[in-house]
């Protein structure tokens, strides 16, 4: 029971109602409540799990936290600049997204070392600039979205390497799989599609119209009105990351 009240305390502090009492926390930096009450997908596991993984994009690492006692272990030094994390349903891996580098970091929550990052290949110009990840159900497979690249990259959890990317629309920035872990649907920023994909054999679907952000026209909003739109819905800047930047084990 104490464990449970535990992490009923942090699920409310994830949810902005109190502070994660017990934790260093600086302003300054990506760390812990400053960052939740801002992000807008934070959780990727269920909250009861006894670490959950902060990510610190400024200083490129990852924080632990002990859910039982809520507080911080020593940080994880990962890629540069992490934006995304996804834990394993088994809650043994946690794989974190790095955006500058192009690659993924995985975490062994047991120990909280890491394994040899995994490079998502390369790409022209500006590279694969990952910013969100998703773990199918059964843990078999981890989908990496890649902006830039306009393209998903799996990766097989038991081998740790990635396969064949799979391209999708124009500047994707996230990803959701179905429960049954048959299909995942992939979010296009720049052509307002989602493309399915069916995780049997990691093919596209037809791209599903839905829609997008139109920017404002100078004759209807003012310059400063446009700038503030512009600085909100730029997902490929550093600041703007759409994947979840806290995840929990098991």
């Amino acid at each position: 029971m104490e464990d449970a009240r535990d992490a009923v305390s942090v699920e409310r502090a994830m949810a902005g109602a109190v502070p994660l009492s017990g934790l260093p926390l600086d302003p300054r930096r990506h760390i812990a409540a400053p960052l939740l009450k801002r992000a807008e997908a934070l959780i990727d596991a269920d909250y009861y799990g006894p670490k959950a993984y902060v990510l610190n994009p400024d200083d490129s690492t990852v924080t632990p936290v002990r859910v039982a006692t809520n507080t911080a272990g020593n940080p994880i030094q990962v890629g540069p600049f992490p934006v995304a994390i996804a834990i394993t349903p088994d809650g043994r891996t946690a794989y974190v997204v790095n955006q500058l580098s192009g690659t993924v970091t995985p975490i062994r929550t047991a120990t909280n070392t890491t394994s040899a990052p995994i490079s998502l290949g390369r790409y022209p110009r500006y590279g694969a600039n990952p910013v969100a990840i998703a773990i199918t159900p059964d843990g078999r497979t981890a989908y990496v979205v890649n902006y830039y690249g306009g393209t998903v990259t799996p990766i097989a959890t038991a081998t740790e390497r990635p396969g064949t990317p799979i391209r999708v629309g124009k500047f994707p920035l996230a990803i959701a799989i179905t429960p049954d872990g048959r299909t995942a649907y992939l979010v296009n920023s720049g052509s307002g599609t989602v493309t399915p994909i069916r995780i049997s054999a990691d093919t596209a679907g037809k791209p599903i119209k839905v829609g997008y952000f139109r920017w404002p026209s100078r004759s209807r909003a003012s310059p400063r009105l446009a700038q503030r739109v512009a600085a909100r819905h730029r997902p490929h800047r550093r600041s703007d990351s759409h994947g979840p930047h806290l995840a929990c084990s098991s």
